[in-house]
C-alpha cells in the first residue's frame, strides 16, 4: 500500500471543510513508510540524473545543491503514475467535491542550515494564466519530521480567502513571485511526522520560515486541479 487511505467519509469531510475555509489541512500519516523511503530513493535518483547533465527545470544554490526541481512527470515514470493512484485521486475528489486531473509534481529542498526562507505567496499566481475557473490544491509531502527550524511551511490565518491578492517579481533565488505585501498577516508554522502531508489550496497564502539546523529538509509537492470536463463525463 502507498496511501494509508484510512479515512472515514466524515473525517474526508473535515478536512475539505477545513481545507476550503483555512486553505490548508493536514492529512496525518498518508503516506505509508514504504512510500516515504521510495521517494527518498526517487529524489537520490532523479538529483543524479540531472548532476549528469540534464539540467532543464532545476534550480541550485551556489554549492550546486538542489532547491527546486520541477516538470518531474517527465523524469520519473514512478512519480507520474504515483499521482495517478486511485487513493490519492479518491482523497483529492473528495476534499475538492468534484472530479480531479493531476497538473505537476516539484521537489523542493532546504538544504543546509541558513537555507533561504520561501517567500510569502498565493500558488494561484503561476495558475493564473493557465486557468482560473478551477480550484488547484497541493500535497506537499516531506521525506522527514518537519520541526521549527526545520524550513517549516507556515501559513496565514485568513478566513475564506478565495481571491488572488497583488504579487510582485521576488528577489529570492529559488521563487519567481511573492506577495507585494503580507505585513498585515499572522503566519502560523506546521509541524509535521514523517508520512503526513498538508494539503493546501491555491489561494493560501503561505511561506516556509527559516533553516535553522542542519538536516537536508526534502519534499515532493503533488498538484491537481478540479476538472469540469471530466466532471461532466461521469456517467456518459
Amino acid at each position: 500500500m502507498l496511501f494509508n487511505n484510512f479515512y472515514t467519509d466524515n473525517d474526508l469531510k473535515f478536512y475539505s471543510k477545513t481545507l476550503l475555509s483555512r486553505g490548508w489541512v493536514i492529512l496525518p500519516n498518508f503516506l505509508s513508510s514504504n512510500l516515504v523511503a521510495n521517494l527518498a530513493e526517487e529524489a537520490i535518483l532523479i538529483k543524479k540524473d540531472l548532476e549528469l547533465g540534464i539540467q532543464s527545470n532545476s534550480i541550485t544554490d551556489e554549492e550546486g545543491n538542489f532547491l527546486v526541481i520541477n516538470s518531474l512527470f517527465a523524469k520519473s515514470e514512478f512519480l507520474f503514475d504515483l499521482s495517478r493512484d486511485k487513493e490519492i485521486m479518491n482523497v483529492s475528489e473528495k476534499l475538492l467535491s468534484k472530479s480531479v486531473i493531476p497538473i505537476h509534481c516539484e521537489y523542493f529542498c532546504k538544504p543546509k542550515l541558513g537555507a533561504y526562507p520561501t517567500p510569502p505567496h498565493q500558488d494561484q499566481i503561476f495558475y493564473q494564466s493557465h486557468f482560473d475557473d478551477e480550484m488547484a490544491i497541493t500535497y506537499w509531502c516531506p521525506l522527514t519530521d518537519i520541526n521549527l527550524g526545520d524550513g517549516a511551511l507556515e501559513y496565514a490565518k485568513t478566513d475564506n480567502l478565495m481571491e488572488l491578492l497583488p504579487h510582485i517579481e521576488s528577489n529570492a533565488r529559488d521563487f519567481g513571485m511573492e506577495l507585494k505585501d503580507s505585513s498585515e498577516y499572522t503566519f502560523e508554522p506546521v509541524i509535521l511526522r514523517k508520512g503526513d502531508c498538508i494539503v493546501h489550496h491555491a489561494y493560501a497564502i503561505h511561506r516556509s520560515g527559516q533553516k535553522t539546523t542542519l538536516p537536508a529538509r526534502e519534499a515532493f509537492a503533488f498538484n491537481y486541479r478540479s476538472s469540469s470536463f471530466r466532471e461532466n463525463m461521469k456517467g456518459k
